[in-house]
């Protein structure tokens, strides 16, 4: 539902279960809002990259070699 209506993915890794869980339960004080933003910011970053790098290996996507060069240098600092 959150997808179809214009919000990324945003796939939260088993190893930062606990963490998410516990950002959940704080965050509704007030106290917690900023650690959640920044675990789900950071998941949909490294969603969005492995999506967009799958897309980008594909034999029916042609991009610029500069283009292609900017993205991958994107990817590389923003996960």
């Amino acid at each position: 539902m959150l997808v179809i209506s214009g919000y990324p993915i945003a796939v939260i890794p088993l190893t930062q279960r606990a963490e998410y869980i516990g950002a959940l339960g704080v965050a509704p004080s007030g106290d917690g809002h900023e650690m959640l933003n920044d675990l789900v910011r950071a998941s949909v970053a490294r969603s969005f990259a492995e999506t967009l790098t799958t897309c980008l290996s594909s034999d029916s996507v042609t991009i610029s070699k500069s283009k292609g060069a900017e993205i991958a240098a994107w990817l590389a600092s923003s996960v």
